[in-house]
């Protein structure tokens, strides 16, 4: 059987803790949902975001509130049963449709960005300096300036 979690020894806020403890202790509760990793990253060491998530896991999970955990003892139980639960379920190749992998949302778009005129009513410059217009490297329509693909000149969109 699979134990994600087996701590050595007490995490208490007044015990000193072994730094294994404290990464196992943080990478479950990172797992649960209960440890949002700082800005300073996931660190060996005790920190007050880690008491903060096993303060929450034992609320959420009807579990004594002191934000202690022993070997053996609830709270390392009840995280070690979860975590198998949830190991054992993404084993199981379940329903792709019901996956944990990240939506991507579609970019954001302007409802003020220029709209292009159809390739076809664009009229070819006779002299050959102007160009239509064109997308900067940044991703931004741009529709006067000097087009830096042709070294043409764009003016209010159109090329004259």
């Amino acid at each position: 059987m699979f134990y994600p979690l087996k701590l050595a020894g007490r995490v208490d806020r007044a015990a000193r803790i072994n730094e294994d403890d404290t990464l196992q202790t943080k990478s479950a509760l990172k797992a649960l949902g209960h440890y949002k990793t700082p800005s300073y990253g996931m660190t060996p060491y005790p920190d007050e975001p880690m008491f903060d998530g096993i303060k929450a896991y034992q609320k959420v999970n009807k579990l004594k509130v002191d934000g202690v955990m022993k070997p053996g003892g609830g709270t390392e139980r009840s995280m070690r049963n979860k975590l198998s639960d949830a190991a054992k379920d993404k084993g199981k190749g379940s329903d792709p449709s019901s996956s944990t992998k990240p939506v991507t949302n579609p970019p954001k778009v302007n409802p003020n960005m220029p709209v292009y005129k159809d390739r076809s009513e664009i009229q070819p410059d006779p002299k050959g300096i102007y160009s239509e217009p064109f997308v900067d490297d940044s991703g931004n329509p741009r529709l006067n300036g000097l087009n830096p693909k042709t070294g043409k000149i764009v003016w209010k969109g159109l090329p004259i």
